[in-house]
Parts: C-alpha cells; sequence; structure tokens
C-alpha cells in the first residue's frame, strides 16, 4: 500500500508543487491548508511524512509544529519544515526535532525523503533525478543548518560548450545553392549554476537571442553541446534528445518572450494563455487547472477575477505578467528572459525586475536574462557575460565585470551606462567603424578593426576564451596587461560644478 505525505501549506502554489513531487514518486498526499487541519489529519490519518510551509515563521506557525511533535498521537510522524527564510525561529530549532527543505526542487524532495528513509526512487513509476541529487551532508533542524536546497549551492544546472549557429545563405533557382554562411553564433561557452541570474549582454544583432532560442533547442545547433541537469531525465545534452525526451525537458525550460503585446494569442483569455502548458501536458484540467491559473495569477499579482478577460484589457506591464505566469505553470527550472522590460515603461521595468527576483528567491528559479540594457542587468544578475558577432568576448561576476572589465569592448560599452551621481561625467569610447559581418568577419579578432588597444598579434590570431581569475573569462590577447576603466573608481571622471 502506498505511503501517504500530509502538505500543511497556505500557499496553494507551494502545496500543488510538493503534492506533484510527491505523487509523481508513487506516494498518497494529504493537503491541510490550517494549522487545524494539519494537526486533525495528522491524528486521524497518521501519514509517514508531514511537510509544513513555515512562510513568516510566526508563533502561530511554530505552535503547529510544536503540537505535533509533543501529541503522543503524532510525535512518531518525521516532519519536514519548508522555508526559504535565512535562519529558522528558536522555537522550531529547540523544539522540533526535524529536517529543513530550502527550495521546492524535485532533486531536494526526493533526497530529503529518502534520508528519512522513505525511499520514493523505489515506487517512483519511471527513473528519475539520475545524477541529479544534492551532495550535501543532512543536518536536523535542531542543529540550525539549512542543508536541503541551500541556494549557495556551486551545482551546475546549464553548461553549453562550443555552440554554434551558422544559417545558410542561398542563392540561384529556388534558393537551391549554398552561398555562404552568418555566424549568428560562433563557438559559444558559458555556464549557470542552480538558483542564479547570467545577464547576456551586447549590441542588437550579435547573437543573444538565436543563443537563448539554441538553448531551449528552438533551432537545431550546427555544432556544440548544451547540458541541462533536468529533474526527471538527469544530466542530459540536449542537442541529441528525441522527440519524446525533448517534450518532457521543455517542461522545465521556459521562456519570457520580449514584446508583451505579439506574444499573447488575443483571441485567448487569461484561463486559456496561462493554463494551456497545464492543459497540454495534461497537468491539471476542469476545476484544477482554473484553481492553478488562479494562484498563478496571484503570484504574479494580478486578480483571479481577471481570467476570463482577454489580453487587450490589459496594460503592457499587467501583459508581461501574464507571460510571466505562463511561464511559471509547470514549475520549470530554467526560465530564458528574452529582454523582458525592454518594451515597458521604466517604472514598469522597476516592477517586473522585482517580481522576477521575488519569483527566484521563492522558487529557486535559473535565469538566463537577455538585455542590451547593462544598468537592467547590473540589477539582476548575479554574473554578466557579453557578445559581440556570434562570440563570447568576457564573462565573470557582475560586480567584478562593471569594476573591472578586462575586454575592450566591455569596457566601450560600461563607458555609456548613465551615472547615477550629476556631479561625475565621464566621456564614453566612440568606437569607429562598423559592427562586423557575421556572413564576413575580419581575421584574428572579432573587434580589432574597431579596438583602440590593437596590435598586429589581434590583426592574425584569433583569441580564445580563458579564465584570469576565479570565474572571470577573457577572450582578449592583451588581457593580462591592459589596466580598463569601469563603471566604478573612473579615472577619466570629471566632477563638475552645477552650481
Amino acid at each position: 500500500m502506498p505511503q501517504t505525505i500530509m502538505i500543511g501549506a497556505k500557499d496553494p502554489n507551494i502545496a500543488y508543487l510538493l503534492q506533484r513531487y510527491a505523487e509523481e514518486s508513487g506516494f498518497q498526499t494529504l493537503h491541510a491548508s490550517s494549522g487545524k487541519e494539519v494537526l486533525d489529519q495528522a491524528r486521524r490519518l497518521q501519514p509517514q511524512l508531514i511537510i509544513l510551509d513555515i512562510e513568516h515563521g510566526s508563533q502561530a506557525e511554530c505552535q503547529v509544529a510544536r503540537q505535533l511533535k509533543t501529541s503522543s498521537t503524532t510525535r512518531h510522524i518525521p516532519i519536514v519544515i519548508y522555508s526559504y527564510l535565512d535562519e529558522l525561529p528558536d522555537a522550531l530549532r529547540v523544539d522540533v526535532d526535524g529536517w529543513w527543505l530550502k527550495s521546492v526542487m524535485y532533486a531536494d524532495f526526493v533526497e530529503i525523503v529518502k534520508r528519512i528513509g522513505l525511499n520514493p526512487a523505489a515506487r517512483a513509476s519511471s527513473p528519475r533525478g539520475a545524477g541529479n541529487h544534492r551532495t550535501t551532508t543532512a543536518r536536523h533542524i535542531r542543529e540550525g543548518v539549512p542543508v536541503i536546497g541551500n541556494t549557495q549551492t556551486d551545482k551546475t544546472l546549464l553548461q553549453v560548450n562550443g555552440l554554434k549557429m551558422h544559417f545558410a545563405i542561398k542563392r540561384g533557382f529556388l534558393a537551391s545553392r549554398t552561398v555562404g554562411y552568418v555566424k549568428a553564433v560562433d563557438d559559444v561557452s558559458f555556464f549557470i549554476r542552480e538558483g542564479e541570474t547570467l545577464g547576456l549582454v551586447g549590441e542588437s544583432g550579435c547573437g543573444k537571442t538565436t543563443t537563448g532560442r539554441l538553448v531551449l533547442r528552438a533551432y537545431n545547433p550546427t555544432a556544440g553541446d548544451v547540458w541541462f541537469r533536468d529533474r526527471k531525465l538527469g544530466r542530459v545534452n540536449i542537442p541529441t534528445l528525441d522527440k519524446s525526451q525533448l517534450a518532457q525537458l521543455r517542461q522545465n525550460m521556459q521562456l519570457i518572450f520580449q514584446d508583451p503585446y505579439s506574444s499573447l494569442n488575443p483571441r485567448m483569455t487569461l484561463l486559456e494563455i496561462v493554463g494551456e502548458p497545464l492543459y497540454v501536458n495534461k497537468v491539471a484540467q476542469g476545476s484544477a487547472l482554473k484553481d492553478r491559473v488562479a494562484e498563478l495569477l496571484r503570484v504574479v499579482g494580478l486578480r483571479p477575477e481577471y481570467m476570463s478577460r482577454y489580453p487587450h484589457a490589459f496594460s503592457g506591464g499587467q501583459r508581461q505578467r501574464i507571460g510571466v505566469a505562463r511561464a511559471l505553470a509547470l514549475n520549470p527550472q530554467l526560465i530564458v528572459c528574452d529582454e523582458p522590460v525592454s518594451a515597458l515603461d521604466v517604472s514598469v521595468q522597476a516592477q517586473i525586475l522585482n517580481l522576477l527576483q521575488e519569483l527566484q528567491e521563492k522558487f529557486g528559479l535559473t535565469y538566463l536574462f537577455i538585455s542590451h540594457d547593462l544598468s537592467v542587468v547590473e540589477h539582476i544578475s548575479n554574473r554578466v557575460a557579453v557578445m559581440y558577432v556570434g562570440k563570447l568576448v568576457e564573462h565573470a561576476p557582475t560586480d567584478e565585470l562593471f569594476i573591472n572589465p578586462k575586454h575592450p569592448y566591455t569596457e566601450a560599452l560600461l563607458s555609456a551606462v548613465p551615472k547615477p551621481d550629476p556631479r561625475v561625467r565621464t566621456e564614453p569610447i566612440v568606437m569607429p567603424g562598423e559592427v562586423a559581418d557575421p556572413a564576413h568577419p575580419p581575421s584574428g579578432c572579432y573587434f580589432h578593426p574597431r579596438c583602440r588597444y590593437r596590435v598586429e598579434q589581434c590583426e592574425q590570431e584569433e583569441p580564445t576564451l580563458k579564465q584570469i581569475a576565479p570565474d572571470h573569462f577573457v577572450s582578449c590577447h592583451r588581457a593580462h596587461e591592459l589596466q580598463l576603466t569601469g563603471v566604478v573608481g573612473s579615472e577619466d571622471a570629471k566632477e563638475v560644478d552645477i552650481g
């Protein structure tokens, strides 16, 4: 007979995710949305495990956990506290003997129930999470250390190696003859750790969006590997997956589009737009679908009463929130954000960026954030990758890249970032010439015709991406010798008297 897990969560979104994981692993589930329900059902039904959602660490939340551990009918039941608080209240650490789960990830759920001794893998309908479990050492709540789902983990979720996308240039009758190739993405490599944001920046046409589409396999790459640590399939190389595997994978990789107007079908209501991923993947139907869509709308700051309305009834910021809700529907691990705020007013941009950060903290999301606005990227990203004519020229932690750039193109981009202090002005670096043609790139370094630091080697030899400091990679022959100017501490900054 299947074992039973009780989910005690006021937030239906959290309850939905945990119930889904438990049922996929072969467990029966119970859901209680109040403390009284948790206590009553635990005493009557005697589940094998109780997972409690501690949202604020309030006295009422802690009291439920304490009563479960002191009652003679429930004190033998293992307790897992789900909370993304930085530190659990003393009342829990002292009085409750249980476990701390700090993220809603399938691998974390699997690991913690196995540690308790329920062994979900043996009951799952199909193998899940191969190679996907965390390697940290489990500790109890009383030790005060969150172990399962620690957001500071160094585990890589996405690894891109040597990615290329060359579009053929066709000529002749019925375009039957290939006369060349546009190298939209040319030997790009980077990685994203679980729970972090990588900002991908560069001029229009440099290959940012194409890179994002290759990661999602909207395009089949010309060459290269895209390794992804999927919660169900394990570590997989996306370009090699067959159709059925790709369908499973895409539930865990979603896209937020640039244009909130054209990305929503004007003939569909919010219920149909946000609920479509759930319906197509047979996750929810009927009243369960409506309940799930209602909760997704609440999560992104929209009222559930809007479900019957069409996209034309909403502002640009509200439409982008609808796009975010749609991307969240299947609880993805990775979201590719393709310039999600570039079409919005500045005040609305800040609201959407703050929403994305809140959702990332709450659900442990990982973002590939594509943008041409360095100020936005600085605000939201943990690390930044800079592209120029299909190539990655620099890749570093955000503060390191903004303060200490090592590629001349990065320096030129940073010189155009507006300074918040009106007394400080810098002279922007004006790059001569035009952006190189990706169909006919120059020899050597692609940036050398516009670089003021170029030497003969730059014109003849193509640089490779090399690590010059921890997590700092740069593709420049002179990276070790150049002292370039960043946004902070500029020697060229001039303080002016504005009266």
